[in-house]
């Protein structure tokens, strides 16, 4: 009779990237009484946000 075990490792992979990223903030961002919405455009290869005209 054949015994099956399952094992699992957790391992963490690191590694050193350079992403480049548009940072568009309002004029008042620095206003300590505002709150602000945080707001991502994430977008696979076939797309680049340099495209968009803010």
């Amino acid at each position: 009779m054949l015994s099956e075990h399952l094992f699992q490792k957790e391992i963490t992979v690191t590694k050193e990237v350079e992403l480049a990223y548009l940072l568009s903030l309002p004029t008042d961002y620095n206003d300590n009484e505002k709150e602000f919405p945080l707001l991502l455009f994430l977008h696979g290869m076939g797309e680049e946000a340099m495209i968009w005209n803010w």
